[in-house]
């Protein structure tokens, strides 16, 4: 949150406010090679999912809907276009607007979905550091720590959905970019 506020009332220079920094580099670049390290740590310290479980409650979650697996490469391709396309990836108070605007967005699906099947199915950081997690040597489950050769928990997993699918080729794509 305090980088959001310093992207709303920071100065609004990409040179001098650190909160495009930190959400290109630190979050988004640095956590995925961390990811890559230790598989599974997004679940613990997702801001997203602590205030969806904080303000959601323990609401009921739903059915996993036929059309949420495909909201992840939706949201991935939107995050390349602001990135690279729009011109506005740069400028501190539109990546902090946007990233609040995803927290609401969050908040909306956990509310009408459920905290477990929005997270589980369609939200996308979930998505992306939790398939960058499946190939790191040690994984975080919810007792234990477990060690294995890098990427041999792939050969035991399957795709559940063709929206993960789309998602893996999106990633593909977006490092060609």
């Amino acid at each position: 949150l305090c980088t959001e506020a310093v992207g709303i009332i920071g100065v609004q220079n990409f040179a001098h406010n650190p909160a495009p920094h930190f959400f290109w580099v630190a979050f988004l670049l640095l956590f995925a090679y961390i990811s890559a390290i230790v598989g599974g740590l997004w679940q613990y310290i997702d801001p997203f999912r602590t205030i969806s479980l904080w303000l959601a409650g323990n609401r009921p979650n739903r059915a996993v809907p036929r059309w949420m697996p495909y909201i992840a490469p939706v949201l991935f391709i939107a995050l390349l276009w602001f990135e690279l396309m729009s011109g506005k990836g740069s400028v501190p108070m539109v990546v902090s607007a946007v990233f609040l605007e995803y927290a609401g967005l969050c908040l909306l699906m956990s509310y009408l979905y459920g905290v477990e099947t929005w997270f589980g199915n369609g939200e996308f950081f979930s998505m992306f550091f939790g398939l960058i997690g499946k190939i790191a040597p040690i994984r975080l489950h919810d007792d234990r720590v477990e060690i294995a050769l890098p990427s041999e928990h792939l050969v035991y997993e399957r795709a559940g959905h063709m929206g993960i699918l789309l998602f893996i080729l999106v990633m593909l794509g977006s490092t060609v970019v």
